[in-house]
Order: structure tokens, then C-alpha cells, then sequence
């Protein structure tokens, strides 16, 4: 009789457990056909799958079939870039030193820096999905050393480096805001001035002269990779909305 009853109570747990988890998973599958009906318009079986991941599957399916006329418009504020260094500089560019990432972060170069004409340059030169990047807001030089950690391994430390006075070089301005718009960051900025006071955070630099420079082995995937990481950037923030709201 025991026997018999705590059967019966294994097969019932069984049972409930085996309800509750088709339960869960037709709970998921509705969900599931909710979101991609109602946010991504579509019923394909790769958002059934996997919705929350499809706003990349998206994006790099657009890059795949748009890059080619993506490229074609940002060579054409590239070629702007190659225009404006064809001007004359109003200073003398012999005034001003080379200054590395690690001299500005040194505590100790303060003031050895203090009112000191120096030269900064910065950006992106290839394809890296985990390299260290800049994050800041607005527009800066974005400067990158070597450090090595207590394991004795190499890491890349970046520094963001605020231009403070970017609206007296209104065509440096106008070809950044362009490139940023595309989502386009394969360029070196080249900035000489002086240093303001700053925290240790904090850098800035009130810049004499900006120029803007190329990246000339710029391949096809960089291209499509840029288009992607831009299409990308607005459909998540698109799936984050909704799921916020929903």
C-alpha cells in the first residue's frame, strides 16, 4: 500500500513538473510571437528562435546588402578630409611637441605641460571588436597606451582628451558631426594647442589647430562593419524601448 502511494506521488510530481515546463514554454513561445509581430513586423523563425539577438541578425543582413553605397558616401567626406589639409596652417607647426598618451595621464607632468605647446593625435586604424575604445560625449582626441597588468600581460588603456573650443574650427566640426552620423570612426584627429587645467579624469585641450586624417587602408569589411555597429546601435535601442514598455 506505502509502496503504492508514494508511486503515485513520484508520478504526479513527474507529471506537474513536466505541465509546468510545457506551461513555461508555451508562455515563452506566445511571448516570443508577441515581440517579433508586434516590434519587428515579421513571423521569421530566426526571431521565434531567438528575438532577443534578431536586432543584430538584422542589422547584419542591411550591412551585407547596403555597404557598397554606405561606402560611397563616406568616401565622399573622406575626400573632404583630404581637401582641408591642403590649406595652409595659421600657426607654426615646428612650436608645438609631440606629447604621448602616457605623459598626459603622468600626475607627475603637470607642470611640466602647464602653458606647454604640444601636439596630440588619436583614432581608430583598424577592425577590433574587443579593443580598448573611447566613450565620451561631444568632441575629444581619443589617445591610447600600453600598460601591463600584475600578470605581466600587455593591456590598451584609452584617454579621452575634450577639445574645448571645437566651434572655432567649424569645418573640422561639420566633417566629424558627418562621420559620426554614419557611424564611421576609421580617422586620426590631430590636435595642437595647450592643455587646460583638469582633473586627473578630466583632460582637456584649447586647440591653435585641428586636422583630420584619413585612414587609407580602410578595407571593404571595415566599411560594412562600421554600417553594421550604426544600424546595430539604433535597432537595440529600438528592441530596449520596447521591451521598456511592454
Amino acid at each position: 500500500m506505502k509502496k503504492g502511494f508514494w508511486f503515485a506521488i513520484i508520478i504526479a510530481l513527474i507529471a506537474g513538473y513536466f505541465i509546468n515546463d510545457n506551461n513555461q514554454k508555451l508562455k515563452e513561445a506566445n511571448k516570443a510571437k508577441k515581440i517579433c509581430l508586434e516590434h519587428f513586423k515579421t513571423s521569421d523563425q530566426e526571431c521565434l528562435d531567438s528575438y532577443s539577438s534578431y536586432a543584430f541578425k538584422i542589422s547584419e543582413k542591411k550591412s551585407k546588402e547596403k555597404w557598397p553605397e554606405y561606402k560611397k558616401q563616406v568616401q565622399k567626406i573622406e575626400n573632404k578630409i583630404d581637401d582641408l589639409k591642403k590649406l595652409e596652417p595659421n600657426i607654426n607647426l615646428l612650436e608645438y611637441s609631440y606629447t604621448s598618451a602616457n605623459e598626459i595621464t603622468d600626475f607627475r607632468s603637470g607642470e611640466s605641460l602647464k602653458n606647454k605647446k604640444i601636439l596630440i593625435a588619436g583614432g581608430e586604424t583598424e577592425r577590433s571588436f574587443f579593443g580598448a575604445s573611447c566613450y565620451a560625449q561631444g568632441y575629444y582626441v581619443c589617445l591610447k597606451q600600453q600598460t601591463l597588468n600584475d600578470d605581466g600581460n600587455t593591456n590598451v588603456r584609452t584617454t579621452e582628451v575634450i577639445i574645448t573650443n571645437i566651434d572655432e574650427f567649424p569645418k573640422i566640426k561639420d566633417l566629424i558631426d558627418k562621420l559620426d552620423s554614419y557611424a564611421f570612426y576609421y580617422y586620426k584627429i590631430v590636435v595642437y594647442g595647450v592643455l587646460e587645467e583638469s582633473g586627473i579624469l578630466d583632460k582637456k585641450i584649447k586647440a591653435d589647430y585641428i586636422i583630420l586624417e584619413r585612414n587609407n587602408d580602410v578595407s571593404d569589411e571595415m566599411y560594412e562593419d562600421s554600417l553594421m555597429r550604426g544600424i546595430y546601435s539604433i535597432k537595440a535601442k529600438e528592441y530596449r524601448e520596447y521591451m521598456k514598455n511592454n
